[in-house]
């Protein structure tokens, strides 16, 4: 595959950005006092998208078959 390499480092990209975003929100609803079910839900769902997209981005291993 062409772009394999790429393909591989935007997933990881999209990956961390799921992880960053929701602890970011976690902490920043923690410190702010805005503690709401609405930013909690909020959060958790922007990094599942993130997650989920950058998941399917990643390209899977191909196993060499002699």
């Amino acid at each position: 595959m062409r772009y394999r390499d790429r393909r591989k480092e935007i997933g990881k990209a999209l990956v961390d950005i799921g992880k960053y975003s929701f602890t970011a929100g976690i902490i920043g609803s923690i410190v702010t006092e805005k503690w709401t079910p609405a930013v909690i839900a909020l959060c958790a769902v922007i990094s599942i998208i993130a997650f989920i997209i950058g998941f399917y981005t990643i390209p899977q291993n191909k196993e060499d078959k002699l």
